[in-house]
């Protein structure tokens, strides 16, 4: 009868030789991203670079920063390739005319420097042109006939012949499917100059707001 001291004296299998080890678990959510994404982000972002009236040298190094059709890339990984080129370049020329908003663009400062993500100093950086929300309004709507088509862009004028020029482009490759996200588009550029941006002080108004502004669109 073997006794207790040689019982315990004989070795346990060892669990580490006999089982896989686990792969750790991904730090992070995973995300796809557009084939294309680098491609199409160097065409776009070089078409306003080449286009856009931008006011100075750092103005540009910031609208590169923003990574405006990065993030659209990122939100249609499965796009078409010549859909994700217009989508990007929609994007960005719609982001390009809220910055020429500084009341808006104030307003959202004022939010973000009560979270205290900027300095009350910084607020008003960077802005293109001085426009109230009754000419930022009627910006928009001088805008929305040439995006239907129903309107000559000026040819002098960067942001209208780019905006003519995206929504023939679109139109071309799918006029029916380009013709349904107007209005959608439309209820995006009217949110801009909602006035109720510079009310915003709490993250539930914040919340609320983009609700109406980038989820309906």
């Amino acid at each position: 009868m073997l006794s207790t001291e040689k019982i315990l004296a004989v070795p346990a299998p060892a669990l580490e030789a006999t089982l896989a080890p686990l792969p750790p678990p991904p730090r992070y959510i995973q995300h796809k991203r557009h084939p294309l994404e680098e491609q199409t982000v160097a065409e776009v972002d070089g078409w306003f670079l080449q286009h856009w009236p931008f006011p100075s040298e750092k103005a540009r190094k910031k609208f590169v920063a923003a990574g405006f059709s990065t993030v659209t890339c990122l939100y249609f990984p499965l796009a078409l390739e010549n859909r994700i080129h217009s989508a990007c370049r929609l994007l960005t020329i719609l982001f390009l005319i809220d910055g020429e908003h500084p009341h808006i663009t104030s307003s959202f400062c004022n939010f973000h420097q009560l979270l205290g993500h900027i300095a009350p100093d910084r607020q008003n950086a960077d802005i293109l042109e001085d426009m109230s929300f009754a000419a930022g309004k009627a910006y928009n709507d001088h805008l929305m006939p040439i995006m239907r088509g129903e309107v000559a862009p000026n040819k002098s004028i960067p942001c209208e012949w780019m905006m003519a020029e995206i929504w023939e482009t679109m139109r071309r490759d799918d006029a029916v499917l380009a013709d349904e996200i107007l209005e959608p588009t439309f209820t995006f550029m009217r949110a801009q100059t909602d006035k109720t941006r510079m009310q915003i002080t709490s993250l539930g108004q914040y919340l609320e707001y983009r609700e109406r502004d980038v989820g309906r669109a």
